[in-house]
């Protein structure tokens, strides 16, 4: 049987492009997942906790952020910039966003206090409206600096 080499010639900076993409990736994956469990806790933290514990609150919002931070950081339209200005603003931004939400799912508690089911349903399906369109806004910034991505956002 003939020897077969399954290694492949690639440079330190393919192998750092291939590290950066699969982190980007990851960290994308991570932060929609924790938002996903978010959007239910906020509202009907009951639910959330007979399967995860109480413990696992902070470590689902850190990941929120963490996960939202090099989305932002990735952004094509934050290249240009000086990477801890780039750091700052991804962090701030990702504060921002994951807060915003955090209040609107504790204003659905305080608007609907004696319908847990319903609550839940709005944050859920709320929560992938508010995260469509801040993915949808960062497509948008980053099409405004002539990098285009994708041609049309369903």
């Amino acid at each position: 049987m003939a020897d077969v080499d399954y290694s492949t010639p690639v440079t330190q900076e393919e192998e750092y492009r291939l590290l950066y993409n699969k982190i980007k990736f990851l960290s994308s994956i991570q932060g929609s997942v924790s938002y996903i469990l978010m959007s239910v806790l906020a509202v009907h933290r009951e639910l959330v906790t007979s399967y995860t514990g109480e413990h696992t609150i902070p470590f689902i919002y850190l990941n929120m952020v963490f996960g939202m931070s090099v989305m932002l950081y990735t952004r094509p339209a934050l290249q240009k910039i000086y990477k801890f200005h780039r750091f700052t603003f991804s962090l701030l931004g990702s504060l921002m966003f994951n807060q915003a939400s955090m209040i609107f799912f504790n204003w659905l508690v305080v608007q609907l206090p004696e319908r847990p089911w319903l609550r839940t349903l709005i944050g859920f399906f709320g929560g992938r409206l508010i995260i469509f369109y801040f993915i949808t806004y960062l497509y948008l910034v980053d099409s405004s600096i002539d990098i285009v991505i994708f041609q049309r956002i369903i």
